[in-house]
């Protein structure tokens, strides 16, 4: 874990698109923290990237400032016209950053920590804002320490970023005619919520915008969502949500909440329900069956999260994919045409795909495109330019899915070696069902040998891991993996299973 010096860069490669901020800062003041997202010209041209406390997130939660100091960033959902994220700390009120004794800023990949900063109050003069750190894309996603201080504070960092700043018309300046319009006075402007005025001009800068609160009734709010949260992870921990813990959360939440709508508490709640429903899909797929009661139950997840439609339909996708898969797996093969290819009475056609297998000797590696059929009673490569060749299901004794291919490993006769498709999950699915057809190990739909990793390990095993990927922190397209393969002996203990995204269980695949 590096820690960098003023305008040390790195590269952040390999680390993963979800990431997490943290500042942490002793000093004597009272300090905001803020994060701009600024265009290829340094300038916040879309003002929905400036992530402080008046506005705690971006749009598709791609930056999100949880408590004061720390931020949740999602790489991957910012739009090409962000092209930095700096963050940025201020003086509220009195002070300035020669009085901080210590400083530090972190970047988190979950649990494992990729990179700090650290800055002094020696470092500064009179500066009342201070840019600490920067992440910029650069091939790539960069990391840079930067530790650039500005004198006139948060109006200066405004500036600089092309923002609005207030200036004082000039003393010796003629009046410049305005148009007649009536002003209106801090007190004419009243909180949403408790009905009081602003005492000053000062008082209305902390109102919140977006909800018209005044600062009193916003800390008010933030502890009520944050109790809600409490509530919801702990009713949520065992994997399933009763509706009466349902039910009860929200009549604790309401007995509090005093005018906060039940969308603005859906919405905090947000990154742990769509967690929740992340959840649930792992252990779905990890059963390898997809019963209608626990679709049912995701669906009826989704919709009482209020999640909008266009984050619910990655997760539909998933589910109707981890049925087709399981329907295939219990021995319900699709039936499809088989093109050019003439079929024996009787034989069915069960997989017709475009693939690529990679030949390889002692002296070269050459790429032979055709494609690729599998049916009830043979499996064959058929190749573009070159005589082909057909596999018996008897013959297979390896099957393997990784990033791009599937490896196919025969005891006796041509076809040994890896095959280039588009849909991994699937072409394995047929085969290895037709294999064990093949071998009277799967003798009719429903009777399939599962790899079945029980509840309780499911359980635990999440618990261990946090709900995050072990490789890279990924929280999304989660998997259960067995470390030592399932193929080569390796239990459904505990100590055997680990959670692994889609990208890095398929990655692994590509190693062993």
């Amino acid at each position: 874990m590096p820690t960098l010096t003023r305008g040390q860069k790195i590269s952040l490669a390999n680390s993963p698109f979800r990431l997490r901020a943290h500042i942490q800062v002793s000093a004597p003041l009272t300090l905001d923290f803020s994060c701009f997202g600024v265009d290829g010209n340094g300038k916040l041209s879309d003002d929905r990237y400036f992530v402080f406390y008046n506005q705690k997130e971006a749009p598709g939660s791609s930056v999100r400032q949880v408590g004061d100091s720390d931020f949740e960033l999602d790489l991957d959902r910012l739009p090409t016209t962000i092209q930095r994220l700096v963050f940025v700390v201020t003086v509220d009120g009195q002070g300035e950053l020669h009085q901080i004794s210590l400083g530090n800023f972190s970047l988190w990949a979950g649990s494992t920590q990729i990179a700090q900063f650290e800055f002094r109050g020696a470092d500064f003069g009179r500066e009342r804002a201070v840019m600490i750190a920067e992440i910029y894309r650069r091939d790539g996603w960069r990391l840079a320490a930067v530790g650039q201080g500005f004198a006139g504070g948060l109006d200066s960092v405004l500036a600089h970023f092309g923002g609005q700043e207030h200036k004082e018309p000039s003393r010796n300046a003629p009046p410049i005619p305005q148009p007649a319009t009536e002003v209106a006075s801090p007190q004419a402007i009243a909180c949403v919520r408790c009905g009081k005025s602003a005492a000053s001009w000062v008082e209305l800068r902390k109102f919140d915008n977006e909800t018209g609160r005044c600062s009193h009734c916003t800390a008010e709010v933030q502890a009520a969502l944050e109790g809600l949260r409490r509530d919801f992870l702990e009713a949520s921990k065992s994997g399933i949500l009763q509706d009466e813990a349902w039910q009860a959360m929200w009549r604790r939440f309401d007995s509090i909440r005093q005018k906060i709508t039940p969308d603005e508490a859906l919405a905090f709640l947000r990154p742990d329900t769509i967690q929740f429903v992340e959840r649930l899909l792992t252990m779905a797929g990890a059963e390898g069956a997809v019963t209608p009661a626990s679709e049912r139950y995701v669906k009826q997840m989704l919709n009482a999260f209020g999640i909008p439609a266009d984050l619910q339909k990655p997760f539909k996708t998933r589910l109707q994919r981890f049925k087709a898969i399981a329907q295939i797996r219990g021995g319900y093969l699709p039936v499809v045409s088989s093109g050019p290819l003439h079929l024996d009475a009787g034989e069915l056609c069960h997989l017709t795909v475009p693939a690529t297998y990679r030949k390889v000797t002692t002296r070269s590696e050459t790429e032979i495109p055709g494609t690729l059929l599998a049916t009830n009673k043979r499996l064959l490569f058929v190749p573009i330019s070159v005589t082909g060749w057909k596999m018996q299901y008897k013959n297979i004794i390896q099957i393997k899915e990784s990033t791009e291919s599937i490896y196919l490993g025969l005891s006796t006769g041509s076809g040994n070696g890896h095959y280039k498709v588009k849909d991994t999950g699937h072409t394995e699915a047929v085969i290895t069902t037709l294999t064990l057809m093949a071998k009277r190990q799967l003798l009719g739909p429903q009777e399939v040998m599962t790899r079945h990793i029980s509840h309780d390990v499911r359980n635990a095993v999440w618990q261990r891991d946090r709900g995050r990927c072990t490789e890279c922190g990924a929280q999304d397209y989660l998997e259960f993996d067995h470390i030592i393969p399932y193929s080569q002996g390796g239990s459904n203990s505990v100590n055997n299973v680990q959670l692994l995204c889609r990208r890095c269980n398929l990655a692994k695949g590509d190693r062993i």
